[in-house]
């Protein structure tokens, strides 16, 4: 600041009702956690793959689960800032080196749908919900957890697992409260768990961003509880290019 004569710090702080947080002047950090709901003002998780240094008794988090807690952070308005674990003279466990060499491609593939994004209408969709607060990341996803991202026109549905055949996104089923134009196109990219069984000992790449072509649409104007959007399989990141209102 004496430098430039602006101030561009952020001041993270913990909410813990002592009354030392007010979002008049600090940024929300939950550790190890996360809010519930998309929340007006920018917020952070601050978690680690591991223990907060190397403990070689530590179980550590696998890569589905960092993507599936990053996801649900940003679809809520929020930052993830990730520790990876190092040993004490700067090498990597192999849980961490396999984390970063895991991420690499993912987000080649999918961080289009992560930096830069908003959060949409409403933060996700599906059967499990997290519990909110710190250190309460214990949370087991399912292919039907879906959270969304936004970015100009262009709508980002990430599942939260592997999906097993077809993906189902009720929240853009017609009529809905939330967007009333069709979806035009979609283009998907792999989950790393996805990749792994598909092109087993293969880059990830391989079959990122590969085309969507399978998706179909329950006619406009039924009622039906199963007039939904379905998407192909392997699909991690989905984009909705967003057509003409009906």
């Amino acid at each position: 600041m004496a430098r430039t004569g602006k101030l561009d710090a952020v001041y993270n702080c913990k909410d813990t009702g002592s009354g030392a947080f007010s979002t008049d002047w600090a940024v929300q950090d939950v550790e190890r956690g996360v809010l519930k709901g998309i929340n007006p003002h920018p917020w952070q998780t601050d978690t680690s793959n591991g223990d907060w240094f190397f403990n070689r008794t530590d179980t550590y988090k696998t890569t589905d689960e960092v993507v599936a807690m990053l996801a649900d952070v940003v679809s809520k308005n929020g930052n993830l800032l990730l520790n990876v674990v190092m040993r004490g003279d700067g090498s990597l466990p192999a849980e961490s080196d396999r984390l970063l060499a895991d991420l690499a491609p993912w987000m080649a593939a999918n961080g289009e749908a992560i930096h830069g994004t908003r959060p949409w209408k409403i933060y996700g969709e599906g059967p499990t919900t997290a519990v909110a607060g710190a250190f309460a990341e214990k949370t087991s996803y399912t292919p039907q957890d879906i959270r969304f991202t936004t970015k100009g026109e262009t709508l980002y549905a990430i599942t939260l697992g592997t999906p097993r055949g077809q993906t189902v996104i009720t929240s853009l089923a017609q009529p809905n409260p939330h967007e009333r134009r069709r979806v035009r196109g979609c283009a998907c990219s792999a989950s790393p768990a996805a990749s792994r069984s598909a092109r087993p000992g293969r880059p990830w790449s391989s079959i990122c961003l590969r085309p969507c072509r399978r998706v179909t649409r329950a006619p406009s104007r039924s009622t039906s509880p199963d007039e939904k959007y379905r998407t192909c399989t392997l699909c991690a990141s989905i984009e909705y290019e967003l057509g003409e209102a009906i």
